[in-house]
């Protein structure tokens, strides 16, 4: 077995940010966040748990993902 058939390498973060921009013109943190995962033998173009978009949340004054 070559060296590359045992590497897998996971890229991710414990938390993201939002798409729009805060009133301080920063971004604030987002409860959603995304992972790659590469590896010899693994099927690209894949997505698990993906949102199909955003929707404007009055009373939190912020968009939130719609699953």
């Amino acid at each position: 077995m070559r060296m590359d058939d045992q590497i897998v390498v996971v890229v991710g973060s414990e938390f993201a940010r939002t798409p729009g921009y805060n009133g301080g013109n920063g971004k604030d943190h987002w409860p959603i966040t995304s992972m790659i995962v590469m590896a010899n033998g693994i099927d690209g173009n894949r997505r698990h748990g993906f949102c199909q978009g955003l929707q404007w949340q009055r009373g939190r004054r912020r968009f939130y993902p719609v699953f």
